[in-house]
């Protein structure tokens, strides 16, 4: 009867926490989206680490580049230059590349141009909504579909008071990563990410430094023009991972 009690005791203790967890989110959330949707344009620096390990291999990944966005009425434009290094290493062969990428969202698609030692390739996709420079509504939407939100304490990043939001996957499948988000509470950016291994490790992290809100960029930024002799694949057709999961899903009650 004890054990019962007990077990009862922490269960209601635990649906308590997720209530006031919840509540805190959707208090942060909205002041997050209320201050990114005042920033009309802004330019950034960006870092990207990632590193990953296996039995039989190992990879690390360093980019530097800029970032800039513009709002033009309901839709929001972007441009992304990235030059790094990714270095493998299989057993006793080392193999290291340097990349160049460069994404343009005109905010109707995005382009994406890589090149990898020389060899050049470019596709075209529709915009993931989901998927924004400065936090939206629809981007929260995306993640607590396949996350449990927690706040955690307020953090200083690169000289800016954040918030901290924590996301677990509802789901442990394999490649799932939890992740933590710094958003400035002043601007609403996302000034940093770390997505974390299963045993917390750090396997990519993203940074923004020397942010400029207000910043007058010129619109042919955001317009992509492919180097000479560069087809681009269209990729317009594809299913956003949305439409997938959701069709996997009803497929497997099916059957």
């Amino acid at each position: 009867m004890k054990t019962r009690t007990i077990s009862a005791a922490v269960v209601i203790a635990l649906t308590f926490i997720g209530a006031a967890w919840a509540e805190e989110f959707a208090a942060v959330q909205k002041k997050i989206v209320e201050a990114a949707g005042k920033v009309t344009s802004f330019t950034a620096e960006m870092t990207m680490d990632m590193q990953t390990k296996t039995a039989d291999m190992s990879m690390t990944s360093k980019s530097t580049g800029t970032v800039e966005f513009a709002r033009k009425a309901d839709k929001m434009l972007s441009r992304m230059e990235m030059k790094g290094t990714t270095s493998m290493k299989f057993g006793d062969t080392d193999n290291k590349t340097e990349q160049n990428v460069l994404t343009v969202c005109d905010g109707e698609y995005v382009y994406n141009l890589m090149d990898q030692g020389g060899q050049k390739t470019a596709t075209k996709m529709k915009v993931d909504p989901g998927n924004s420079p400065v936090a939206t509504r629809q981007m929260f939407e995306t993640l607590t579909k396949d996350f449990d939100i927690k706040v955690l304490p307020d953090e200083k990043i690169s000289g800016r008071d954040t918030y901290a939001i924590e996301a677990t996957p509802k789901k442990a499948e394999e490649g799932a990563q939890k992740l933590v988000q710094y958003f400035c509470k002043e601007s609403g950016m996302l000034v940093k990410f770390v997505a974390l291994s299963p045993d917390g490790k750090p396997l990519s992290t993203m940074t923004y430094t020397n942010i400029k809100t207000g910043a007058d960029i010129k619109p042919d930024r955001f317009v992509f023009k492919a180097p000479a002799g560069v087809d681009v694949m269209d990729m317009t057709q594809a299913k956003a991972p949305e439409e997938e999961k959701k069709e996997k899903e009803e497929t497997e009650k099916k059957e």
